[in-house]
């Protein structure tokens, strides 16, 4: 790839990065949330990749994998913590002011805990695919 390809993905890649924290932070206010926040990251890697080639991708597929297994394990967390506290997974026990990140009760922790898990999938996916090309060529 040409240099301004590069130099375009780079600037791109922090853009898409921020981009997605914040569809992911503020999905309990504004269409989006933890699945599309996440995608949004995981594609970082996809045009880094294509951008770069396949050595560019700093995050070892064992990271990746880590981070989704940790990220389901706290989602299951925070379900049984509802559980025996009595409260609906989705209730409102946490107080704030309307439309600020804390008066959503336990979404905007559920969107976080998603867009790891997404984000992380997607990374695992995108490295299963980079390994298979390897070996295509």
């Amino acid at each position: 790839m040409s240099i301004i390809v590069k130099t375009t993905t780079r600037f791109l890649a922090a853009l898409m990065l921020l981009f997605g924290v914040y569809i992911i932070f503020t999905g309990h206010i504004n269409p989006g949330g933890g699945f599309q926040g996440g995608v949004i990251l995981a594609s970082v890697v996809l045009l880094l990749f294509i951008a770069f080639g396949q050595k560019y991708p700093h995050i070892p597929e064992n990271l990746a994998s880590f981070l989704e297994d940790i990220s389901a394990l706290s989602l299951v967390l925070l379900g049984i913590i509802c559980l025996i506290i009595g409260k609906a997974v989705f209730s409102n026990f946490i107080l704030g002011t309307k439309y600020d990140f804390f008066s959503a009760g336990t979404i905007p922790y559920i969107n976080c805990i998603i867009g790891l898990e997404v984000g992380a999938a997607f990374m695992v996916l995108f490295y299963t695919f980079f390994t298979f090309m390897r070996r295509q060529s």
